[in-house]
């Protein structure tokens, strides 16, 4: 396994552990945790990099993902320090993804609880009736 980054046809850039390279008539690299790196021009001398999930929700060190090789147009070993920096965008992804989860969880229950003290009240009708309007004619 060996942290690995990649230039893909669609211009994408990302940053991803490699689990199994294909072999044979296979094309698919079997990858996890990828990120793709993200670049921001703050102004003409000024350039900064971020990482962001490539695929949404798919962080979870047992949760593999399948790049089609023939997609690839360049791939390198990346440098040690956007290394560091990828294994700790990972970490903050991971943490982060557990409160979000735990925090939506909490708020479900309480929009349930809510929608089950409301009593539905059939005579609260959202149509509006027109006394104003003539039945014989057609409009």
């Amino acid at each position: 396994m060996s942290v690995t980054q990649f230039r893909l046809s669609n211009g994408d850039e990302i940053i991803c552990e490699v689990i199994d390279e294909p072999t044979g008539d296979d094309v698919n690299l079997v990858v996890r945790n990828a990120m793709q790196i993200v670049v921001m021009d703050v102004s003409p001398n000024t350039r900064f990099f971020s990482f962001r999930p490539w695929m949404v929700y798919q962080l979870d060190s047992n949760y593999m993902q399948l790049l089609n090789y023939t997609h690839i147009v360049g791939e390198a070993k990346p440098d040690p320090m956007m290394q560091e920096q990828y294994t700790k965008a990972i970490s903050i992804e991971q943490n982060s993804k557990r409160e979000t989860r735990s925090d939506i969880d909490k708020r479900l229950q309480e929009v349930m609880d809510e929608l089950d003290g409301i009593e539905r009240d059939s005579s609260n009708s959202n149509v509006i009736q027109f006394s104003f309007v003539d039945k014989d004619k057609l409009h």
